[in-house]
C-alpha cells in the first residue's frame, strides 16, 4: 500500500482546481482520495466555498438585530431565541415562554451588565 503525500506541486494543483470551482467528485477522481479527505484538506488550507468563513453564519448573527432599550435608554439586549444564540452572545434569560435571551456581544457567558447581576463578590470572607 502506497501512501499519498501532499507535495507543494499537488497542493498548487488542488488549490487551482478548488478555486476554479471544480466539483468535489471530480477532484476525488483526479487525486484518488475520498470526499472527506478532499474537504478536510481544503479546510486545513483555509479554502471555503460559499461564505468567506463558515463561522460567520452563526457567530455574527447579532448584526441583523438592534438592541432593545429600557425607559432610561440603557441597552437591555437583543431578545433572541435559544436557537439563534451563537458564540460570543450573552446567555442571560430575559423572558419566559417563549424563552428569550439577551444576545449582546460578550467574552464568556454573560455581557458586562448581566455579569454584574449574576456574579456577586464575597466581602470579608476568606476562602482557603
Amino acid at each position: 500500500m502506497t501512501t499519498f503525500k501532499w507535495t507543494p506541486d499537488i497542493e498548487a494543483e488542488f488549490r487551482r482546481l478548488w478555486e476554479a470551482k471544480t466539483p468535489t467528485n471530480q477532484i476525488m477522481a483526479i487525486f484518488g482520495k475520498t470526499r472527506s479527505a478532499i474537504l478536510g484538506k481544503a479546510h486545513r488550507m483555509g479554502m471555503y466555498r460559499g461564505v468567506v468563513n463558515p463561522m460567520q453564519t452563526m457567530y455574527y448573527r447579532e448584526k441583523q438585530y438592534k438592541p432593545r432599550k429600557d425607559a432610561r435608554g440603557s441597552k437591555i439586549g437583543l431578545h433572541v431565541d435559544m436557537l439563534e444564540l451563537g458564540y460570543g452572545m450573552c446567555r442571560f434569560p430575559t423572558s419566559e415562554k417563549p424563552y428569550k435571551f439577551c444576545g449582546l456581544a460578550c467574552e464568556g457567558t454573560y455581557c458586562v451588565e448581566h455579569k454584574k447581576l449574576t456574579y456577586v463578590e464575597r466581602v470579608g470572607k476568606v476562602i482557603k
